[in-house]
């Protein structure tokens, strides 16, 4: 867990998987979808690795990937990410939460 005065501009986490080490960082105003779309797509890092061909980080195997996550993982299904930015599985892990979901993650805040 890495901590920063703000939200960063481009990364949210990153993943090595050499080291089958990941990082997230949380800010000010992190909201519990962002932290758990963060940790989910840094895991899946981790299980795909990079491609050989394409997009490095973020190609076919790694989205088909990440939907299947957090399918299985949340029941979050339906979502159509338009890119590798994070964000698009927040919202909806967030209507989730507010939903009343009876598995819904609750984040204490630190510090």
């Amino acid at each position: 867990m890495r901590r920063a005065s703000r939200r960063p501009r481009q990364r949210l986490g990153f993943a090595v998987p050499a080291e089958h080490r990941i990082s997230v960082t949380a800010y000010p105003g992190i909201g519990r979808g962002d932290v758990l779309e963060t940790l989910l797509h840094e895991l899946v890092h981790i299980a795909v690795g990079p491609a050989a061909e394409g997009r490095r980080w973020h190609g076919r195997a790694f989205t088909a990937t990440l939907r299947a996550a957090m399918a299985e993982g949340y029941g979050i299904t339906g979502v159509r990410a338009p890119s590798s930015y994070h964000g698009a599985y927040a919202a909806a892990l967030d209507a989730q939460a507010a939903g009343g979901d009876p598995l819904a993650l609750t984040l204490a805040p630190t510090g």
